[in-house]
């Protein structure tokens, strides 16, 4: 099957892409943070085909079942202050940095607790034994990755998009490497889970290489005060975040079985998830950018080249994921994965819009509208769970990914009303996010 419409629209939006973007340096920094995506992504399709051949539908139900609970804790990790100190710039980087990082240890350590003791109550809810092991390595890679938030923002207020990219990238093929090892020789879902804190650590020694730096723990409470409010809201809004991406596995989990979760999770690891790795990417650009600009036309510049290349790879990926997502999941896994072809065909259409709300958030967060972004992930983290519920009491797979795209193109339009009250004009949006994706179906 190969209709002529996807070759005339992604030949048509990559070519103007390019005369758009030449000379553009920020966004030239986006296409190198896209190339090491599409390579790590690479590696988690190989890493997806794997685990569709060793794994069944009930042990990825139990491994969503560990993500989705865990979720919620883990985004209390660095207590926000990686985003804080981006926002802050190199002004403030070196006289908030201790505190950040006695922060930092402070929240992991207590986060890691959390979780271990949630895996246990879980565990003996559901009956499920096993899942409090998978509770605990999930936990064990939050203290472990406590140097990764400082590094991270250090290297993102130099503005080395590559080495942090570089280094994504690096950190998610050690996981992927692992993740195939560890299913092949037995390990079942425990394999899913026990690369992350062993990646944790990579991920900070090879930080560290990048940006050597003297560490120092200091509990300044006059700082810690001014601080707190900023990073409460960035808590609460990672919070939010974190529900939108995960809290559908929760709902499912609750009104569906194992095996339906995993049928659910499976599909949307081939194709949603792959907008996690690509906006966490583009956010480590794009969020120190805006900081970086005190003007606002510029910022407003940058932000319309950045949605119109934005918009233009997520419709491009999308229009090809829903036109050979069934011939793919059939030549791969043969039958095994049939039931999931309607999940990744609808979340296919999603991509474009998932991949909106992370630019957004990084143009509100580098004006400091942490309230704002707060209330708006929040809407959106309770919106998708509940039009996932709608869809789940309604029927099965379909009616649920239904109404999460439903909701999803809602969210969108709301957020571009926020985005005009914030400078950014309604043309800017027509042309650059909502015409593109007219012109793509």
């Amino acid at each position: 099957m190969t209709p002529p419409p996807v070759y005339s629209i992604s030949g048509i939006v990559m070519m103007t892409l390019w005369h758009r973007v030449r000379g553009k340096p920020i966004v030239f920094g986006l296409i190198w943070v896209s190339i090491a995506t599409v390579i790590s992504k690479l590696g988690a399709m190989l890493t997806q085909v794997v685990l569709g051949w060793y794994l069944s539908p009930e042990q990825y139900g139990l491994f969503a079942i560990a993500i989705a609970w865990s979720t919620f804790l883990l985004v209390i990790r660095n207590a926000g202050t990686t985003q804080l100190l981006i926002q802050r710039g190199r002004e403030d980087f070196d006289n908030l940095q201790a505190t950040a990082l006695s922060l930092s240890v402070l929240f992991n350590l207590v986060g890691f607790i959390l979780i271990v003791l949630l895996g246990f109550l879980i565990g003996e809810i559901k009956d499920l034994p096993s899942l409090s092991l998978l509770f605990v390595l999930i936990g064990l890679s939050l203290p472990l990755a406590t140097l990764v938030g400082l590094l991270q923002a250090k290297l993102a207020i130099e503005q080395q998009y590559a080495a942090i990219a570089n280094v994504t990238m690096y950190s998610a093929l050690a996981k992927y490497l692992l993740t195939i090892i560890l299913v092949v020789a037995g390990f079942d879902e425990l394999a899913l889970v026990i690369p992350l804190p062993i990646v944790a650590l990579l991920e900070s020694v090879l930080l560290y290489r990048l940006a050597p730096m003297q560490f120092s723990l200091r509990w300044d409470v006059a700082q810690v005060k001014r601080v707190l409010p900023n990073c409460a809201w960035i808590i609460f809004a990672g919070l939010g975040i974190a529900l939108a991406m995960n809290g559908d596995y929760m709902v499912v989990s609750v009104l569906k079985d194992e095996r339906t979760l995993g049928i659910y999770f499976f599909g949307f690891q081939l194709i949603v998830a792959m907008t996690n790795t690509v906006s966490t990417s583009f956010r480590s650009v794009l969020m120190p950018s805006f900081a970086n600009l005190s003007d606002s036309h510029k910022r407003v510049e940058l932000f319309r080249q950045a949605m119109f290349f934005v918009s233009s790879f997520s419709v491009v990926v999308s229009v090809y994921a829903y036109v050979y997502a069934d011939e793919l999941i059939r030549f791969i896994w043969d039958n095994r994965w049939e039931e999931s072809i309607v999940v990744v065909r609808f979340l296919a259409l999603i991509i474009v819009f998932r991949m909106f709300s992370p630019l957004a958030r990084s143009y509100m967060e580098a004006m400091g509208r942490w309230r704002q972004v707060s209330l708006l992930v929040w809407f959106d983290a309770l919106g998708t769970m509940l039009a996932i519920a709608c869809g789940a009491i309604m029927g099965g797979l379909q009616e649920i990914c239904l109404s999460y795209l439903l909701f999803k193109v809602i969210y969108c339009v709301i957020y571009s009303f926020v985005l005009v009250n914030n400078l950014i004009p309604w043309h800017d949006l027509l042309i650059n996010f909502w015409g593109i994706i007219v012109v793509a179906l």
